[in-house]
Protein backbone atom coordinates (compact mmCIF):
# COMPACT_ATOMS: atom_id res chain seq x y z
CA UNK A 1 0.00 0.00 0.00
CA UNK A 2 1.26 3.43 -1.23
CA UNK A 3 0.88 6.52 1.42
CA UNK A 4 1.66 9.90 0.25
CA UNK A 5 1.75 12.95 2.38
CA UNK A 6 1.24 16.63 1.94
CA UNK A 7 4.78 17.71 0.70
CA UNK A 8 3.73 21.18 2.27
CA UNK A 9 3.61 19.63 5.78
CA UNK A 10 7.08 19.02 7.63
CA UNK A 11 7.31 15.71 9.22
CA UNK A 12 7.07 17.96 12.58
CA UNK A 13 3.57 19.04 11.25
CA UNK A 14 2.51 15.40 10.18
CA UNK A 15 3.86 14.42 13.85
CA UNK A 16 1.69 17.17 15.30
CA UNK A 17 -1.64 16.44 13.62
CA UNK A 18 -1.35 12.63 14.15
CA UNK A 19 -0.90 13.31 18.08
CA UNK A 20 -3.61 15.62 18.02
CA UNK A 21 -6.12 13.09 16.82
CA UNK A 22 -4.50 10.19 19.07
CA UNK A 23 -5.30 12.77 21.81
CA UNK A 24 -8.48 13.49 20.89
CA UNK A 25 -9.69 9.59 20.21
CA UNK A 26 -8.27 8.16 23.30
CA UNK A 27 -10.27 10.88 25.03
CA UNK A 28 -13.06 8.99 24.61
CA UNK A 29 -14.34 6.37 27.35
CA UNK A 30 -14.89 3.43 25.37
CA UNK A 31 -14.55 0.73 27.79
CA UNK A 32 -16.70 -1.73 27.80
CA UNK A 33 -19.71 -3.25 29.98
CA UNK A 34 -19.57 -6.65 29.85
CA UNK A 35 -23.18 -6.96 32.07
CA UNK A 36 -24.93 -5.12 28.62
CA UNK A 37 -26.18 -7.04 26.55
CA UNK A 38 -26.15 -4.53 23.84
CA UNK A 39 -23.84 -3.75 20.88
CA UNK A 40 -22.02 -1.27 21.56
CA UNK A 41 -22.24 -1.96 25.09
CA UNK A 42 -21.71 1.72 25.87
CA UNK A 43 -22.19 5.39 25.31
CA UNK A 44 -18.62 5.68 24.98
CA UNK A 45 -18.25 2.79 22.79
CA UNK A 46 -20.83 4.78 20.62
CA UNK A 47 -19.49 8.07 20.29
CA UNK A 48 -15.97 6.20 19.21
CA UNK A 49 -17.80 4.44 16.37
CA UNK A 50 -19.49 7.95 15.34
CA UNK A 51 -16.23 9.19 15.60
CA UNK A 52 -14.16 6.99 13.33
CA UNK A 53 -17.17 7.25 11.00
CA UNK A 54 -16.70 10.90 10.63
CA UNK A 55 -13.10 10.88 10.43
CA UNK A 56 -12.97 8.13 7.54
CA UNK A 57 -15.48 9.84 5.74
CA UNK A 58 -13.84 12.73 5.91
CA UNK A 59 -10.55 11.13 4.35
CA UNK A 60 -13.38 9.94 1.69
CA UNK A 61 -13.90 6.26 2.63
CA UNK A 62 -17.26 4.34 2.13
CA UNK A 63 -18.23 3.58 5.57
CA UNK A 64 -21.24 1.90 7.13
CA UNK A 65 -22.64 1.95 10.64
CA UNK A 66 -24.92 -0.11 11.91
CA UNK A 67 -27.68 0.82 13.55
CA UNK A 68 -27.70 0.44 16.99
Amino acid sequence: MKTTRDPRLSADELAAIGTDYLTRVIAIDSQSDEGSDTNPSTEGQRQLSNHLLAYFEALGCACEQDDF
